[in-house]
């Protein structure tokens, strides 16, 4: 791949230039890995709007001995040859409700963590140590800066940390150095990583490949979305919504990502049928599919989508237009919307009522599912 180059501490580039008696290598703690800014944005592995002259990348190239326009990659975030390698790790979490005035009481969802401070992900997110979206933030009442306890579900372990509110590239929740955070003492890698804990315990944080930072994407395989949502009382009582996303065009393969969310009181069926939608969307956008089926009960919805029904109901115009600028984010996806008996929606329809009886929200993804489809 052009403009490759494969730095190590004191040793030679792939141009066989050697450094100059007297010159001091910047401090490197691990392989680093560099490719223009130019051809990172050639394979959409960056904004082409990204300002090269960023403060935060002039230190960080500073820092690993970059050279200017160029990007560093470390050894979880490498790319070569053009296969993307994963990385380390994610792994369930719970985030709580920060008032009793949030809408959900709490959300039980994938983090994507890494144990050390990691160069590539301060490119994204800056120092802050946790990152969540705005959309989970508003469904807990968390508000930027506030100190979350955080439920790390696999270990039975809590982790309270300070967190930033804010449109990441990937995750839904990031939380990185945890051994500066004080939870991790030692950490060894081999098909992902093994943390030693400062409780005692060691934890195997598996390899998975969607939330890689800059990574290529590369766009193949195909799945179903299905969505349903729940009013009950409709619609004067508690909602809910639900989600299911199987792999294969006819959606026969297995399960990738399933999920439910409460959405408070106070709202339609046909609402809470744009909100299971909108969240299936939003990981089905993350599996860098070709091609994905859209399948809802709803004549009404799924018309809407397809344009043959216009809407003059105000609230599913402003949740239309939020599908359309998912939707929007991928040219190489083809999307199709179909309109399903409820019998063949038993799934996700079983999804909404359970967020409506738990009050809680959830999204699971099957790993090993999704990392056979993405690698």
């Amino acid at each position: 791949m052009p403009g490759y180059k494969k730095n190590k501490r004191g040793g030679k580039s792939k141009q066989g230039k050697k450094m100059k008696e007297g010159d001091k290598a910047a401090p490197q703690p691990f392989k680093c890995y560099t490719m223009s800014i130019d051809e990172l944005k050639e394979l959409n592995m960056m904004p082409r709007d990204y300002n090269a002259d960023a403060a935060h990348t002039v230190s960080l190239n500073r820092w690993l001995g970059v050279p200017p326009g160029h990007i560093a990659f470390d050894h979880q975030l490498s790319y070569s040859g053009g296969k993307n390698y994963g990385a380390s790790g994610a792994t369930n979490v719970t985030l709580r409700a920060q008032t009793p005035d949030a809408i959900a009481d709490a959300w039980t969802l994938p983090a994507y963590c890494c144990s050390t401070a990691s160069p590539t992900i301060r490119m994204a997110i800056g120092e802050h140590p946790c990152v969540i979206q705005p959309r989970v933030a508003q469904a807990l009442d968390i508000r930027d800066g506030d100190q979350i306890e955080i439920y790390f579900e696999e270990i039975g372990e809590y982790l309270n940390v300070p967190v930033k509110i804010m449109n990441t590239i990937c995750s839904d929740v990031i939380i990185h150095d945890f051994i500066g955070l004080g939870m991790v003492e030692s950490v060894k890698s081999y098909k992902g990583e093994t943390w030693h804990l400062k409780s005692g315990r060691d934890f195997f944080l598996p390899r998975q490949f969607m939330f890689a930072g800059h990574k290529k994407h590369i766009y193949k395989g195909s799945a179903r979305l299905y969505f349903d949502g729940a009013s009950k009382n409709n619609p004067r009582g508690p909602t809910g919504y639900g989600y299911c996303i199987m792999e294969g065009h006819e959606g026969t393969g297995n399960t990738l990502v399933e999920g439910y969310g409460y959405a408070g009181m106070d709202r339609s069926s046909n609402e809470m049928e744009y909100e299971g939608l909108i969240e299936g969307l939003i990981w089905a956008m993350r599996l860098d599919l070709k091609g994905l089926t859209v399948c809802g009960d709803s004549k009404l919805i799924i018309n809407q989508l397809t344009g043959k029904y216009s809407i003059k109901n105000h609230r599913l115009k402003k949740l239309n237009a939020t599908v359309r600028v998912i939707l929007q984010r991928s040219t190489e996806l083809n999307v199709r919307f179909r309109h399903i008996p409820r019998e063949q929606n038993t799934v996700s329809d079983g999804l909404a009522n359970r967020a409506i009886e738990t009050k809680k929200n959830a999204t699971t993804v099957h790993w090993p599912n999704v990392n056979e489809l993405m690698q």
